[in-house]
């Protein structure tokens, strides 16, 4: 396993990491398959970034997300750069 972004402490298999950075050609395709790679549909069903609202959503484990946002921005400037993704 590795992790999503340097000093995250959040990992994930070297497998999703090749899926994720070969088989999403948008940022926000990548942030997609973050979030089903992380969250379950059901966990996702009754959560939502800062918990609360009117229907008491749980929140998102912040340090998951967190790690995702490192990953989606480092993806997000190497695609306008045209830089070739690792």
């Amino acid at each position: 396993m590795i992790e999503v972004c340097p000093g995250s402490n959040v990992y994930w298999y070297l497998g999703n990491r090749n899926t994720a950075l070969n088989n999403t050609k948008t940022a926000g395709e990548l942030a997609a398959f973050l979030m089903d790679t992380f969250f379950s549909k059901e966990v996702m069903a009754v959560s939502n970034m800062n918990g609360g609202g009117k229907k008491g959503y749980q929140k998102l484990n912040p340090t998951i997300l967190n790690a995702m946002r490192g990953k989606y921005m480092k993806y997000s400037r190497k695609l306008l750069n045209n830089v070739p993704i690792e």
